[in-house]
């Protein structure tokens, strides 16, 4: 009697099961979630398993950091999202957090709490932003560290009171994914699944490094 997906997908061990998860870009954990609810919880709990992996060499825990984006309306974006939607070899450097600018002060007082401190550069002053000051819907971006490890997190203020405003005025799809408190986005899953995206300022369509 022939067995059905579901049951040789049982039969795997678990160890097994992450590392097939593992490649698997959003598009195709979406598509995995829908075959039943063991499915979308399995899902569900591989891609939270890998945000706490991006998030462990900054010593930031998954629920505590979820706890902090809900209340202050942030996100986490940038490469780290990147690397959550469509899964690569590259290990992000850093975790871009984007913020609205009524609930940047909460969550900074919350990597404040997490022995984060501000970083000012004597010498260089701020941080250039873009060549065109408000075009991309960030008001500034405030980097963080851990004198203890090194570790390096952005805060990028939003010019408005969403922190969804600078993803989606960003120069290139590829920038265009976020994670919330309350799920994982793609904007636009077909492309980046594929690993292409189109520069927001031209028509020309660049391969995602891999």
């Amino acid at each position: 009697m022939p067995v059905s997906f579901a049951g040789l997908w049982a039969r795997l061990p678990t160890e097994l099961k992450l590392l097939v998860f593992g490649c698997l870009s959003l598009q195709d954990a979406v598509s995995f979630s829908y075959v039943s609810l063991p499915f979308r919880l399995f899902a569900l709990h591989c891609l939270r398993q890998r945000l706490s992996e991006l998030l462990d060499p900054y010593r930031l825990d998954i629920y505590a950091t979820f706890l902090a984006l809900d209340r202050c309306d942030s996100v986490i974006a940038g490469s780290a999202a990147l690397e959550i939607v469509s899964p690569s070899s590259i290990v992000p450097n850093n975790i871009d957090f984007m913020c609205p600018i009524t609930g940047t002060d909460l969550f900074l007082s919350f990597l404040n709490h997490e022995k984060y401190q501000v970083f000012t550069d004597p010498f260089f002053g701020p941080r250039s932003i873009d060549d065109d000051p408000g075009q991309n819907a960030i008001k500034t971006a405030v980097t963080l560290y851990r004198q203890v490890d090194f570790s390096t997190v952005h805060v990028i203020v939003s010019s408005s009171s969403s922190a969804l405003a600078p993803p989606f005025l960003s120069h290139s799809t590829f920038m265009m994914n976020f994670v919330s408190a309350s799920g994982f986005y793609c904007c636009y899953p077909v492309l980046t699944g594929n690993k292409e995206g189109k520069s927001c300022t031209s028509s020309s369509f660049k391969p995602l490094p891999s």
